[in-house]
């Protein structure tokens, strides 16, 4: 690994993210379409930024929902990974509670328990809530119908949130830290759904 200039390639499609981590490394990275991952034969990583979701898998069968959220990205990484690699994961910032009905809370958790049981201490997570803008409005992959649900739920504190800025220095100044996973099992998982139910379920149930 090059101290002075790492390879760096980015999983997910995330413009806010991208446009963070363009200003952390200007000399360029590499993005892979979290619902394209390739085959890649004879590439490694130094560092690895882990920022996506299938948004619409919300829709899709059990098996076609973990599979593009869990199992395909990890094996995506898991090829691309060296000996050093490091993989820095932004994940959704997890409840106390050890059962969840949210789909999306579940895939990024196991996402994140599965790199952690591959690569230890070579992982690294930013748990981070909603994310809102400088004018209070939340920076979520939805219509605008749950983009108003959710203002009005942050404004009474059923969600938490924190400034897009915030987050932009905590990735700046690497302030990730090293994970501690005690398990999570997921409750009616394999009925389909719309991401506004499965963002209500999350909030009421866990």
């Amino acid at each position: 690994m090059s101290l002075l200039n790492p390879s760096v390639c980015v999983i997910g499609n995330s413009e806010k993210f991208i446009k963070i981590l363009n200003e952390k490394f200007p000399q360029s990275f590499i993005i892979y379409s979290w619902r394209n991952l390739p085959f890649l034969n004879g590439v490694s990583a130094d560092i690895i930024y882990v920022i996506g979701y299938d948004y619409s898998s919300y829709c899709k069968d059990y098996d076609s929902y973990y599979l593009s959220n869990v199992r395909t990205p990890l094996d995506f990484i898991n090829s691309i990974a060296n000996k050093n690699t490091i993989i820095y994961y932004i994940d959704t910032q997890h409840s106390f509670k050890k059962i969840t009905f949210s789909r999306y809370r579940f895939a990024k958790y196991k996402l994140g328990e599965s790199l952690y049981n591959l690569f230890f201490n070579r992982l690294r997570i930013l748990e981070i809530p909603t994310i809102i803008d400088g004018e209070g409005s939340p920076q979520i992959h939805g219509n605008l119908v749950e983009k108003i649900v959710f203002r009005i739920a942050i404004k009474y504190g059923a969600v938490k949130a924190i400034k897009l800025s915030d987050v932009r220095d905590m990735i700046m100044m690497d302030e990730f830290v090293n994970p501690i996973y005690s398990g999570l099992a997921g409750r009616f998982l394999s009925l389909r759904r719309v991401a506004l139910v499965d963002r209500f379920l999350r909030v009421v149930c866990g």
